[in-house]
């Protein structure tokens, strides 16, 4: 009877995930209930060629989901180390509080949140590098000004007259705007040649806010 029940199960399971994955869903041996299933994120369903995904493969005992949990193999190019352990204890946890009863769709579900938040993780990366690489533009840029600031000095008279004929004008300050996990903050300044904008950089970093 148990053996019966269990098969009822797997049946109705499988029926129910084939539908739902549809061409993510593969049968490898229809005999020893073994399918694999192809999980993305949500952005790469809608598109996005830089997400990432992972193959999992399931085998189907006859004493699941009675006494047994699948017998599972994760597979991706990218997915080794912490990120692998961490994963399968995930989806051991889920076996585990849900003893008894089908977990493949749960195991799915956990799969995708993983993805999704490996993919945040790595837009956070490549977010920091990008503003590194912006705020090193800015800085050559203004290390050219300086140079020509110092170049005109020595052409046009001496420090102190450059001075007084170059002040810092008055900056106003936007309110700051929250996303996430980073802060954000205008700044507006009138300026009238490029040894103000170094000037405004200058104060503006000396407070150590957000361009």
């Amino acid at each position: 009877m148990e053996k019966e029940n269990n098969l009822s199960k797997q049946t109705d399971e499988i029926e129910a995930l084939s539908s739902i994955c549809c061409t993510d869903w593969c049968t490898l041996d229809a005999v020893t209930k073994t399918y694999s299933i192809q999980i993305s994120s949500a952005e790469s369903e809608e598109g996005d060629g830089n997400s990432l995904a992972i193959s999992l493969q399931v085998q189907l005992p006859t004493d699941y989901p009675s006494h047994a949990p699948p017998v599972y193999e994760l597979s991706a190019p990218w997915l080794r180390g912490e990120d692998r352990l961490q994963l399968g204890n995930a989806l051991e946890e889920i076996y585990i509080e849900n003893c008894g009863e089908i977990i493949l769709f749960h195991w799915v579900q956990k799969v995708r949140e993983f993805l999704e938040t490996i993919s945040e993780s790595s837009k956070e990366v490549l977010q920091g590098e990008e503003a590194a690489s912006n705020v090193n533009d800015v800085e050559v840029y203004l290390d050219d000004c300086a140079r020509d600031t110092r170049s005109r000095w020595s052409k046009s008279g001496t420090k102190e007259q450059m001075k007084m004929e170059i002040s810092c004008p008055e900056i106003f300050h936007g309110d700051f705007v929250t996303d996430r996990k980073s802060k954000f903050q205008g700044h507006l300044a009138v300026v009238n040649c490029e040894e103000q904008v170094l000037c405004v950089f200058k104060c503006v970093v000396c407070f150590d806010v957000v361009i």
